[in-house]
């Protein structure tokens, strides 16, 4: 499950960063702050961007209701992630804490650490080491879908608007029709039916938050997404998240901690010793 919310993580950036790539003109910045359109200001996000968040600390979070279906049961789970990262080379950094809420069960975390080409996991209280790269940890590894066309992106947009605040700070609300062909997120989020299972997106909804030097602080994304898969055991299982998720540029000195629970100096190499 964890490697979904993942998949769905890196889809959701991939998709976000095609929203600022919409518009092939617009106006330069002005010292005094004025209405601009969604067009407008994406194109200028991604202008800035590109120079100004390389090498900048990611802030991931989200919480999830998911209904698990399965023939004669159905049961109610809650999900909640928090991870920072920073893709910078050699120099990439991840910490991430994912907590799952059986009902009637205490809430089971799981929390990693990536560096120095090392995943870094707790398995009953032992720090084990894994040599892997920044997208295999993250998940993105697995999705290498390209990234949408701007006329494919636009042609799904159901709703936008943009509104300037009195900070000269910007809102922008995009709504994706999900009754149209959104094949392109499919291909994205192909990573998630290996199995041959059928999934379903029927809502997605996108705000940023962008600053008067047109840079995105923080993006919210509300969703639902549903996934089928047939087992050959229980039968057809049936997925449904309700996902909210912020994606939040951190300042420039802000450093990724390592976990409490990870001990990286006594750390065991999986690939040199068995559990």
């Amino acid at each position: 499950m964890k490697k979904i919310i993942c998949l769905m993580l890196a889809t959701l950036l991939v998709l976000c960063f095609a929203a600022c790539d919409t518009s092939s003109e617009a106006p330069k910045p002005t010292e005094a702050p004025r209405e601009l359109t969604v067009a407008e200001l994406l194109d200028l996000i991604e202008k800035n961007d590109a120079n100004n968040n390389t090498g900048r600390v990611m802030k991931n979070s989200m919480d999830a209701s998911v209904k698990a279906t399965v023939p004669g049961l159905t049961m109610n789970l809650t999900m909640s992630m928090l991870q920072y990262s920073k893709e910078d080379g050699d120099n990439s950094v991840m910490a991430s804490e994912f907590t799952t809420t059986f009902p009637g069960e205490e809430a089971e975390k799981d929390i990693e650490y990536y560096a120095n080409g090392y995943l870094y996991t707790v398995i009953d209280g032992v720090t084990i080491k894994t040599e892997s790269s920044f997208e295999e940890a993250t998940g993105s590894s697995d999705n290498d879908a390209e990234e949408p066309s701007d006329e494919e992106f636009i042609n799904v947009i159901k709703e936008s608007s943009s509104e300037i605040q009195s900070d000269g700070s910007y809102k922008i609300f995009i709504s994706i029709d999900t009754t149209k062909d959104i094949s392109f997120l499919y291909e994205l989020l192909g990573g998630l039916d290996s199995d041959g299972g059928e999934i379903n997106i029927s809502k997605m909804d996108i705000m940023l938050y962008v600053s008067a030097e047109y840079l995105v602080d923080l993006v919210e994304i509300d969703m639902v997404v549903s996934m089928v898969q047939d087992n050959p055991d229980v039968g057809s299982i049936k997925m449904e998240y309700t996902m909210k998720v912020k994606m939040e540029i951190m300042p420039q000195d802000f450093v990724i901690q390592i976990p409490e629970d990870i001990d990286i100096e006594n750390a065991v190499d999986s690939s040199q010793e068995e559990l």
